[in-house]
């Protein structure tokens, strides 16, 4: 049988998370849900060959965030000249925040927002050009994701794969096949420098029982013992959690997981059933060490919540990731002190240091349009967090960011309670550690 559409996921940079292309596969899962036959091609684990599926469909499609986009422009301009009767799709954050320049790029249509209505729409109506904005998909709607579709025994080695990841420090011993999940879609918040496209959208929650099957299903398809859900805002309705937490106890899975969750949101009820649900990590958006940088973030959250919620994990016994931003607007030597104090003081386990990033369609990237701030020519690929962006947001230099960074970076990690895992994982992981070490000392 002809596939209907070839979804096609962008190769990432060489440093950027490599889970399972969840956006895909969600999409392929409405689709096969609704009688069409989507395949797709994963340029991070290839099983199938691109050419010889653009010889047989009539329509290609392409996922992009902002320092993936470049390589989808490329691949783009490759289809257009090889196999011109095949129409291009392009949807993801980036062409939602730029529809136009999309179109300009070349690409034939460009889906902006939520893509499964759209793209069944598209298929169906034989559309070939222009702009289509999705609408939002129901809870029900939140179909287990299409993982036949990729190569889930790579996938499902997560850890080996990239033993360099912070993220993934509570999947141990490294070889547990583990699995990425999202639960949850939407987020309520305004923080400046999140692209985030469902920000104003209300919040949906799949059903809890079907966060479980999805859970026995992962474990008996793929043996599957550790989790990362990939959600922004795991606590955001308690009641919600604390139904997941009771059933993953009562299910006796004996899985373990991790994920993010808001300072604000982490109460004592809460981390306690997860715990006791398999929690062994959490990532906090901590940002900044400074009250007066977290309002110019509008980040909705204080110093003192971020402490205290760092605290409470350590009296549940998760791990936190805290992952900290420098280069904000308005920020100054003495609120890089405050960080840098902050991640000594808090007695967090780990920590993630990123520039902060003026993606198209946040408030940060008005701000930075409103202040002439902006180069002519954008290199996206360079908006990955991990290397200061061409745009002069902080009045620190590139090299001065750097240099915060690298400080802060050194002075953690050579604490008694944070180096000697370091080392274990030098020890163990010589060349990504390597790697992982000097991408993030830049």
């Amino acid at each position: 049988m002809i596939p209907d559409i070839v979804l096609i996921n962008t190769r990432p940079l060489a440093h950027v998370n490599r889970s399972e292309p969840l956006n895909l596969l969600a999409l392929a899962a409405y689709l096969e849900a609704n009688g069409l036959k989507p395949i797709i091609h994963d340029e991070v684990r290839p099983i199938t060959n691109l050419d010889e599926l653009l010889g047989k469909v009539k329509y290609a499609g392409i996922t992009a965030n902002t320092c993936a986009y470049p390589r989808a422009v490329e691949l783009n301009r490759r289809i257009k000249e090889q196999y011109p009767r095949v129409t291009t799709i392009v949807g993801g954050v980036h062409p939602t925040t730029m529809p136009d320049q999309a179109l300009r790029d070349g690409f034939d249509i460009v889906v902006r927002d939520e893509g499964e209505l759209a793209l069944c729409a598209i298929l169906r109506d034989g559309t070939r050009e222009g702009i289509v904005s999705g609408e939002h998909i129901g809870d029900q709607e939140l179909y287990r994701p299409a993982r036949h579709l990729i190569d889930m025994d790579f996938y499902k080695r997560m850890k080996l794969n990239e033993p360099q990841n912070s993220s993934l420090d509570f999947i141990e011993p490294a070889n547990t096949p583990a699995a990425s999940m999202l639960a949850t879609r939407g987020c309520p918040f305004s923080c400046i420098f999140c692209h985030n496209i469902w920000r104003h959208s209300r919040m949906r929650f799949m059903p809890v029982e079907r966060v479980i099957e999805e859970i026995a299903f992962l474990k008996a398809q793929y043996g599957v013992g550790a989790i990362w859900f990939l959600d922004d805002h795991m606590f955001i309705k308690k009641s919600w959690g604390m139904s997941l937490f009771q059933q993953l106890i009562e299910s006796r899975l004996n899985v373990y997981w991790a994920s993010s969750a808001r300072a604000d949101s982490m109460d004592e009820e809460l981390l306690e059933a997860a715990a006791r649900a398999g929690c062994r990590q959490l990532t906090i958006g901590v940002e900044s060490g400074s009250d007066n940088v977290l309002k110019t973030l509008d980040k909705r959250a204080s110093v003192a919540q971020n402490y205290e919620a760092i605290r409470r994990c350590r009296k549940y016994g998760i791990r936190t990731l805290s992952a900290i931003m420098l280069g904000n607007p308005g920020e100054t030597r003495d609120d890089i002190r405050k960080t840098a104090e902050f991640l000594i003081r808090s007695k967090t386990d780990s920590a993630s240091i990123s520039y902060l990033t003026p993606y198209p369609g946040t408030r940060l990237w008005e701000m930075c349009e409103e202040k002439g701030l902006l180069p002519d020519n954008i290199d996206f690929s360079r908006f990955d967090g991990q290397e200061a962006a061409p745009v002069q947001i902080s009045d620190f230099t590139r090299s001065q960011l750097a240099g915060f960074k690298r400080s802060m970076l050194l002075r953690f990690y050579l604490q008694r309670h944070t180096f000697p895992g370091l080392l274990r994982r030098i020890i163990a992981n010589p060349g990504s550690m390597f790697r992982k070490i000097t991408t993030s000392l830049r």
